[in-house]
C-alpha cells in the first residue's frame, strides 16, 4: 500500500489518563496511527477498515489506495469450471453459508496418477469420469492387468457359454493363461441317462478325436479309467448315467509344449435338502495330438456312455452353462 505525504489520525483511548472513579469517562485523543494497511479484509487495531473496492483510488479524504499485486498471493493450478450459480462462492469463502459455496471443480484425469496417463488419454476424457458421489468410474482398457502390481493381480475372467443344446460353448479366449479355473453346471438332459463331458482344444475342439485319458470316481467308489486304446475325447464329469444335475470345478494345467492335465471336484445330484450330494472326483490327461499348444477353448458336450466316441443326439436342458477364468504363473 502506498500513502501520500499527510498524517492519518485516529481515536485512541489513553489508558493512563482515566480516572479511578465510578464516572469515569473515556478519553478520546488524537494521535498518529502506524502508516500501513494491509490486507484491508483484516484491518483492526490501528487500522481503517474501508469498505470499498481496492482500486477507488479515493475512498476517503487524505487517503490513497491501490492493491500491492502480492495482496492476495499469486494464482495456482487454475481451473476453468462450470458457471457457479447464483449467489454461489468459492470454497475458501467463509463470509458465504456453505449451501452457497460453490464445489471444487474435478478434472476429468484427476486420481490418474497412480496409472498409465498416457494409456488413459488414448481412449479420450471420458476414460476416467467423476461422479457427484465422488466415486469414479474408470473406462475399459484404462487400468490394464499388466499395470496392477504382484499383488493384486487375480484370475482374468476369459469368457462364459450357456444353452440347451448338445454343446454348451465353446468358451473362446486369447492370450497366454497357463492356468485354468472352469466352474461348470449341468442341470440335466432332454431324455435318456447320457453323460456330459468337458472338451479342451487349440485352435479347434474335436468331439471324437481320442484326446483324454482319465479316472473318474463317485463316492468311495473305486474309479472308472481310461487310458491308450481306450481314451476317449474329453473326460465324463460323472460315473452313473442318469438325468440328474452335476456341478463342479476343473483345475487345468495348461502348459505350453505338453500334456495338459485336469484336476475336477464335484457333486452329483440335484440339489435339495432332503437329499446328500454325491462326491464327484476325477482326473484327465489331455494332448492335442501332438501340436500341445497353449489351450484357447472349452467346452461342455453330451455322450450316451462313458466311453463312447460320438457326440449324443440328446441335448442339455437350459440353465446349464461353464464358465472360464485364467492366470499365467501370476
Amino acid at each position: 500500500m502506498k500513502f501520500k505525504n499527510k498524517k492519518v489520525w485516529g481515536c485512541l483511548i489513553n489508558p493512563f489518563t482515566r480516572e479511578q472513579s465510578s464516572h469515569m469517562e473515556s478519553e478520546c485523543q488524537r494521535a498518529p496511527i502506524r502508516a500501513h494497511i494491509g490486507n484491508p479484509g483484516l484491518h483492526g487495531v490501528n487500522r481503517e477498515d474501508l469498505r470499498k473496492t481496492l482500486l477507488d483510488r479515493k475512498p476517503r479524504d487524505r487517503l490513497s489506495l491501490v492493491a500491492d499485486p502480492d495482496l492476495i498471493g499469486q494464482a495456482q493450478d487454475a481451473q476453468i469450471g462450470p458457471p457457479a450459480t447464483a449467489r454461489a462462492a468459492q470454497p475458501c469463502n467463509l463470509w458465504v453459508p456453505l449451501a452457497q459455496r460453490a464445489p471444487d471443480t474435478i478434472d476429468a484425469f484427476d486420481g490418474v496418477t497412480p496409472v498409465n496417463i498416457a494409456a488413459a488419454a488414448v481412449v479420450g476424457t471420458n476414460a476416467f469420469t467423476a461422479r457427484s458421489d465422488h466415486t469414479h468410474t474408470i473406462g475399459a482398457g484404462v487400468v490394464t492387468r499388466a499395470m496392477e502390481a504382484a499383488d493384486s493381480v487375480g484370475w482374468s475372467f476369459l469368457g462364459t457359454a450357456t444353452g440347451a443344446t448338445v454343446t454348451v460353448g465353446p468358451v473362446i479366449w486369447t492370450g497366454s493363461w497357463r492356468q485354468l479355473m472352469i466352474k461348470y453346471w449341468i442341470q440335466g438332459y432332454n431324455g435318456g441317462t447320457p453323460v456330459g463331458r468337458i472338451l479342451l482344444g487349440t485352435a479347434s475342439i474335436s468331439t471324437t478325436a481320442l484326446t483324454n485319458s482319465f479316472s473318474i470316481s463317485e463316492g468311495v467308489t473305486a474309479p472308472s479309467t481310461g487310458l491308450g486304446a481306450t481314451a476317449i475325447p474329453g473326460c465324463p464329469l460323472a460315473v452313473t448315467l442318469s438325468n440328474i444335475g452335476r456341478g463342479g470345478t476343473i483345475m487345468v494345467d495348461g502348459i505350453s509344449g505338453g500334456v495338459k492335465s485336469l484336476e475336477i471336484v464335484g457333486r452329483n445330484v440335484t440339489p435339495a435338502v432332503a437329499s446328500a450330494p454325491t462326491l464327484f472326483r476325477g482326473a484327465s490327461f489331455f494332448s492335442d495330438l501332438g501340436t500341445n499348444l497353449l489351450l484357447l477353448r472349452a467346452q461342455l458336450t453330451v455322450y450316451d456312455t462313458l466311453t463312447a466316441t460320438a457326440a449324443s443326439a440328446q441335448t442339455f436342458t437350459a440353465g446349464t452353462y461353464l464358465t472360464v477364468w485364467g492366470r499365467n504363473n501370476d
